[in-house]
């Protein structure tokens, strides 16, 4: 089986190093929005396929959530089957089709060593960012402060990616008194000096 976090299966895209980070930073800027999984990886864990609706903790090379992403759409094509537009989501800079099975082609056999044919079942998952940025596990789940509305604070985290220069931020919380526009000063603690 494979991990899970506060319910949610995990995703770890591509191999752990510079490729997952290259590829994490694609989900978390929007470009991918798609990504393709051989069906036998399923069967050899034990594992059904996502369904739509379906939360997934995208994983960083540390094992931290970077992100919730939900699952939008499943189905399974033969290797030389699965459609552009599909392989145009994944947000990888494909050209054509024949480039997409190339580089998948590549990944399968030379790194993970498996055997991909024309018939090979391949599952092929559409995915939305539900939520960006380091996510501590206990916050993972669905429900509680995860789907945080704009009015509910939330807490400051930044990352740095290797391939972007965007940055994860979070809003920091306001105490309650105070408006967006307002200048808020927090109370004094006791033995504290106020300038």
């Amino acid at each position: 089986m494979w991990p899970r976090i506060n319910g949610m299966r995990t995703l770890e895209l591509g191999s752990p190093g510079a490729l997952r980070d290259e590829l994490n930073a694609l989900v978390l800027d929007g470009a991918k929005t798609a990504t393709a999984t051989l069906r036998a990886e399923y069967t050899e864990e034990g594992e059904g396929l996502e369904a739509p609706g379906e939360h997934l903790a995208l994983l960083d090379n540390g094992g931290a959530v970077l992100a919730v992403l939900e699952v939008t759409d499943v189905r399974t094509h033969p290797f030389l089957e699965v459609p552009w537009s599909f392989a145009r989501a994944e947000g990888e800079g494909y050209t054509d089709l024949e480039h997409w099975r190339r580089a998948h082609l590549r990944f399968w056999t030379d790194t993970e060593g498996r055997h991909v044919d024309a018939t090979t079942p391949v599952v092929c998952g559409a995915l939305r960012a539900r939520r960006r940025g380091l996510i501590p596990p206990d916050a993972a789940a669905p429900g509680g402060d995860l789907f945080a509305t704009e009015d509910e604070p939330e807490t400051t985290a930044t990352a740095a990616r290797p391939t972007s220069r965007a940055r994860l931020t979070r809003r920091r919380s306001r105490p309650p008194q105070c408006r967006p526009r307002d200048r808020c000063r927090r109370p004094a603690r006791p033995g504290s000096r106020v300038r």
